[in-house]
């Protein structure tokens, strides 16, 4: 399990930014399950899969991404604070 920089994210899916070692971790060939921390409750939980690996490059620093799709789709209400994902 570690934690991800959350850069983009609906109620179907989000786009994370790993370190070079977490993000080589990533299979895209497996499910990735997850938590997303909000403010006024419990976290919520996700499963999704993997749908794309790449780097991407903003004024000179490399970032690695992952973009994941959610199986079920989340309840977005509450102010995000922090992503934990886990691979299965």
């Amino acid at each position: 399990m570690f934690r991800a920089y959350l850069l983009s994210l609906n109620e179907s899916q989000a786009l994370f930014a790993l370190n070079s070692q977490e993000y080589l971790q990533v299979d895209p060939e497996k499910s990735i399950r997850g938590s997303v921390d909000s403010k006024h409750g419990p976290e919520l939980e996700f499963h999704g899969a993997v749908e794309r690996k790449e780097g991407l490059q903003i004024r000179g620093q490399y970032f690695y991404t992952v973009a994941v799709r959610f199986l079920d789709r989340l309840d977005l209400s509450d102010r995000l604070l922090a992503t934990t994902l886990s691979l299965d």
